[in-house]
């Protein structure tokens, strides 16, 4: 796997004992993201391995570094230090790992334009730790939660920014899980975790449990709506 512009020079043995050189000239172009922010807080992330700053990302999408963007304050919050005001100095680099939180106050939504290179494997690898934090998606189509709980241990709680909530329990009643939801690409999710854990977003794709869903029994005065409420036995 090639990550760089560059010259590479590959030699083969043909069937006859001959050598076969094969020069591959690179190069990587940036690609971009649009992630939408609405009115009032937004939770987003990236699947793009940016350089930018978040001014830069600002300068890209057309919107001033300013009370004027319509944007008041972004931050992460798992790092109290990642924190970007709009025409102030207060500005960071972006970073993939992370889920931010954006206040916008434009009546319409907006585009933030994050340009960078698609994530290799190994950075497709992340680390959550044991509390509350806000995790990336980092696939370009959307995941359901459910998947994402299969790959990950008892006692975790995914949370997105409608009210949507994921559980897995283990109980007297087995290992289950509890409602169900779609991970957009270029949002991001509140994840709770008893213990520290390690997620790799590149086994979705080698995922082959089979879930069983069944109605759910919540009543009506749980905090997650019963109609689109499930519980999701991992089988």
């Amino acid at each position: 796997t090639y990550t760089e512009s560059g010259e590479y020079v590959q030699e083969f043995e043909t069937i006859h004992g001959c050598d076969s050189i094969v020069t591959l000239y690179l190069t990587i172009l940036n690609c971009t993201q649009e992630i939408a922010v609405g009115n009032s807080w937004s939770w987003i992330s990236s699947y793009k391995n940016s350089e930018m700053t978040i001014s830069d990302i600002f300068e890209n999408s057309g919107l001033p570094w300013s009370v004027e963007s319509g944007i008041s304050l972004l931050q992460s919050p798992d790092n109290a230090d990642l924190l970007a005001i709009p025409g102030t100095e207060n500005d960071f680099q972006w970073d993939y790992k992370h889920g931010y939180k954006v206040f916008s106050n434009n009546e319409d939504d907006i585009m933030l334009v994050v340009e960078g290179l698609p994530l290799t494997a190994e950075e497709m690898q992340l680390t959550f730790y044991m509390g509350w934090s806000m995790i990336p998606v980092l696939v370009d189509s959307p995941i359901n939660a459910s998947a994402m709980m299969e790959l990950l241990p008892e006692g975790i709680v995914i949370a997105g920014d409608r009210g949507e909530t994921t559980i897995r329990v283990n109980d007297e009643n087995g290992d289950y899980i509890i409602g169900d939801f779609a991970l957009q690409p270029g949002k991001g999710y509140y994840l709770c975790t008893d213990e520290t854990c390690t997620f790799d977003y590149n086994d979705l794709s080698n995922l082959k449990t089979t879930v069983e869903y069944a109605p759910s029994t919540l009543d009506d005065n749980s905090p997650m709506t019963t109609d689109s409420m499930q519980i999701v036995y991992a089988t």
